[in-house]
């Protein structure tokens, strides 16, 4: 499933979300909603995830975060 455009740099990742579709964080939490449903993921507490201007932003929430572990929650 493609999720919207993904623009990467060597420690964050942004996914630009749709039209008509919404994301929330909460408790941990990503939820997106969008015309053909819904869908919710847990986020490990090494990644910090924000939601701004339509976008979605993934980072290591501390330096010894894995690399991996930002491309595992992009990819989900």
């Amino acid at each position: 499933m493609k999720f919207g455009n993904i623009m990467a740099s060597k420690n964050n990742y942004t996914i630009t979300l749709p039209e008509k579709t919404e994301a929330r964080i909460a408790g941990g939490e990503i939820f997106v909603k969008g015309p053909k449903g819904e869908l919710h993921i847990a986020v490990h507490p090494d990644v910090a995830v924000a939601n701004e201007n339509g976008a979605i932003t993934i980072a290591k929430a501390h330096e010894e975060t894995p690399n991996a572990m930002l491309g595992l929650i992009r990819a989900l």
